[in-house]
């Protein structure tokens, strides 16, 4: 159910739309307003239990909303940011910004732990989940910082005129996917598993700061906005289709009839199999951009209306 605020955050089409068309200012308000509507009627079944028990599903569309509405935000702060620094300062900027956004998870995880649990971990009923709802519809921009963000954005700014971003975002996924090989062997350990799960949130904030950094570079900052939504689709449908994938492994793992949970190694080979697979395809590719980079660098100095994919042939008509 939850992983439908992750599906909104990732539906950027129509935020990159609107803040071409109308600009960062309606762009904001639609976040204000979409976000706060999410959360506010995701507040509301902590007040209406006997009828949201028949209704469980409407919380699939306030997760999305809320998620939906925090694309606007990421998406006008992000163009905005991006045209008003000099592009040699690209990567730095679109890492602090995805830094503070991706941070918010983390900070509001926190605030949870420490002001709604109230010491009851597993015991749900007696969390305080209508104040942490409601708090969050309130104050719905934490402000965080995330290491692996930043730092790759800082890095790919410094030796970018010698080594293509590509090149950095490829360093990030071989390590997670080497990672990620172990995990297959080794999850159940809990010091590999505590170190797979930062060299993954590495790697993840490498793709998240280089990525649209990178199209940017590539297409222009005309059309960015709708690019960059278009591109977050792949994390929206990929990453709802992995989740089901996770649990449809995870329940599959579980021996006895009347147990809820898993146990053992075996209840996630397969998904450290599957994630290890994808990554791998992901380094193949990448492998292909740095290649065709590098390339484009090596021919710099000829005609860029040549096709370089094919030489030998007669393009006299293009000059």
């Amino acid at each position: 159910m939850s992983s439908m605020g992750n599906f909104g955050i990732s539906f950027g089409i129509p935020a990159g739309f609107l803040c071409e068309r109308f600009g960062a200012r309606i762009t904001s308000l639609a976040a204000l307003v979409i976000s706060c509507l999410g959360y506010m009627l995701l507040y509301s079944t902590t007040l209406m239990i006997e009828v949201y028990k028949s209704k469980a599903w409407l919380q699939y569309l306030y997760f999305f909303l809320a998620g939906f509405g925090s694309i606007f935000m990421y998406m006008a702060s992000l163009t905005t940011s991006m045209n008003n620094f000099h592009p040699k300062h690209r990567g730095k900027i679109v890492g602090i910004l995805d830094a503070s956004f991706s941070g918010g998870p983390a900070l509001f995880s926190a605030l949870y732990g420490a002001l709604f649990a109230v010491g009851h971990v597993k015991d749900e009923a007696h969390q305080n989940l209508s104040g942490f709802y409601f708090m969050t519809a309130i104050f719905i921009n934490p402000i965080a910082g995330i290491v692996s963000k930043f730092f790759a954005g800082f890095l790919s700014d410094a030796i970018h005129h010698k080594v293509p971003r590509a090149a950095v975002l490829l360093a990030f996924n071989v390590v997670q996917t080497i990672s990620l090989a172990i995990s297959i062997f080794f999850s159940d350990k809990l010091f590999v598993f505590a170190i797979v799960n930062v060299i993954i949130g590495f790697a993840n904030g490498a793709v998240w700061c280089l990525t649209p950094t990178m199209i940017s570079e590539f297409y222009g900052m005309k059309f960015f906005a709708r690019n960059w939504g278009a591109m977050m689709l792949g994390n929206a449908f990929g990453g709802l289709a992995l989740s089901e994938s996770f649990g449809w492994i995870y329940k599959s793992n579980i021996t006895s009839p009347d147990a809820t949970d898993c146990y053992g190694i075996s209840c996630f080979t397969w998904s450290f199999i599957l994630f290890a697979g994808l990554s791998f395809n992901a380094c193949i590719l990448e492998v292909a951009l740095l290649k065709k980079k590098l390339d484009e660098k090596k021919y710099s100095g000829e005609d860029p209306n040549v096709e370089m994919c094919c030489p030998g042939a007669d393009t006299s008509d293009r000059y």
